[in-house]
């Protein structure tokens, strides 16, 4: 999830919002969603989601889960359609794809 949040945020930057805003965007929707962090108490914060940027940028071998997730989720392709969208758009669905995303992995079968 942390790969996944990450890369949402970049994506988000790149279609024009503030890393501070990206950031509470993406925490808002895992809010949203009832998703809590690993650690600590209480709900994903803007700071929660910053850690887990970090968390992913540190990973230069890109070895762990995190970062290959990152990876798969900013393909070139993938980010080429992306950013042919009008801005509006493309943060509406960078959000829509992290609902469905974490929707499909973390929910009750």
């Amino acid at each position: 999830m942390k790969g996944y949040a990450a890369a949402t945020v970049r994506l988000l930057q790149q279609a024009g919002l503030a890393p501070e805003d990206a950031r509470e965007g993406v925490a808002r929707q895992l809010r949203e969603l009832g998703v809590r962090p690993e650690r600590g108490s209480g709900a994903v914060t803007a700071t929660t989601v910053r850690n887990w940027c970090n968390e992913v940028s540190r990973d230069g071998g890109r070895h762990g889960t995190a970062a290959l997730m990152y990876d798969d989720r900013l393909a070139p392709e993938e980010r080429e359609r992306f950013l042919s969208l009008p801005k509006d758009r493309a943060i509406e669905l960078a959000l829509e794809r992290l609902t469905a995303w974490i929707l499909s992995v973390f929910s009750e079968r």
